[in-house]
């Protein structure tokens, strides 16, 4: 069957049951596609654990949010949100893809948005019958292999694994494959980087970096390269222990820096002792770092997420004007913020506002 013969489900368009600011227990996943076309996600700050979506043109005021699928799949992490331009990246025509682990067989699940206009999506699959995860599924691309790439933890185990598809659609997914030596207590964020910016030639210099918290007390910052391109992945690959420490996941992105064009991976996480969020830039593929940096003077209770774009009106499809980074309050009210820089450098980082 085509891909665009899945069933597409027409989004229920059910208010937050927040009032006000969207709020959820854990930080949103946020993806941009192009010009003033941003998409965020998170799960209900409450115990029906129903997925929510919220559309924004300029990537830092969000909705009105709204209830995906009647509120019938549930989750109980924050659903992973990935965003690619169709052809000619992939074979496939989707531009948004929305990764969620089902609360009561641990499954993930997948449903793509096929138009981008962020209102239809597929009907809801399993990426296959076998892959469970207790965290976060996040996906990157891969483009030697122009392949979507989706990473997460084990459900029972401390292993990594990941699974690509060339399509992204139903029945595409196969059986995951472990990245050997490596263990981690969260959940790995990953992001391809390409040394020569540029999808529609495969190229050598692709990489896919993973990045992933120790397994064990420390809180050590792990950053793993692939051994090639595809990707794939072996023991001999390089680990780098850039610094230290956190309690939650690290996240990494290829992020356009703004008014140069150039990509470069940039590594996010929120500080253990004083809960400010840092990053850090590499300019030699993931192998050294430089930094660490503060952003905003917030302070959270969960990951960091980041995303980089351009308001509507801006140029497509990649030209970037700014970077943004989103969390949750670190306070009872659980609200969903953003703070914005128009270079990404240090001190550029105002104080965050909520993103509704």
């Amino acid at each position: 069957m085509h891909l665009t013969q899945y069933l597409v489900l027409l989004v229920l368009l059910s208010p937050n049951i927040s009032l006000g600011s969207d709020t959820s227990p854990q930080t949103p996943s946020v993806a941009f596609l192009f010009s003033g076309n941003w998409l965020a996600s998170f799960r209900a700050n409450d115990a029906t654990e129903r997925i929510f979506v919220a559309p924004s043109d300029n990537g830092k005021s969000f909705g009105p949010s709204s209830v995906l699928f009647g509120g019938i799949e549930k989750t109980f992490v924050t659903p992973g949100l990935f965003a690619l331009p169709s052809s000619p990246f992939t074979s496939s025509s989707a531009t948004y893809w929305l990764f969620w682990v089902d609360s009561a067989t641990g499954r993930i699940r997948f449903s793509q948005n096929l138009n981008g206009d962020r209102i239809t999506w597929t009907a809801p699959a399993n990426i296959n019958n076998l892959d469970s995860t207790s965290d976060t599924p996040v996906a990157t691309f891969d483009p030697d292999a122009r392949s979507i790439c989706v990473f997460f933890r084990g459900r029972t185990t401390t292993n990594i694994y990941y699974t690509c598809s060339s399509t992204g659609a139903p029945g595409s997914w196969p059986l995951s494959t472990q990245i050997p030596g490596v263990a981690t207590n969260t959940g790995p964020t990953a992001t391809a980087f390409v040394s020569n910016f540029g999808f529609n030639t495969p190229t050598a210099n692709a990489r896919t970096l993973v990045s992933f918290k120790a397994n064990d007390a420390t809180g050590r910052i792990f950053v793993l390269q692939s051994a090639s391109a595809g990707p794939s992945f072996s023991t001999g690959a390089t680990l780098v222990q850039p610094f230290c420490c956190t309690d939650f996941s690290p996240s990494i992105f290829s992020l356009i820096q703004p008014g140069t064009g150039n990509l470069l991976p940039h590594l996010f996480w929120v500080d253990r002792s004083s809960r400010r969020i840092r990053f850090a830039v590499s300019v030699d593929n993931g192998r050294t770092w430089a930094g660490p940096y503060d952003t905003s003077a917030d302070t959270t209770k969960d990951q960091a997420w980041a995303a980089f774009g351009s308001p509507s009106g801006g140029p497509k499809p990649f030209g970037i004007s700014f970077v943004c980074e989103y969390f949750i309050s670190n306070d009872a009210t659980n609200i969903i913020r953003s703070t914005c820089s128009s270079t990404g450098f240090p001190g550029s980082w105002p104080i965050s506002t909520p993103i509704n």
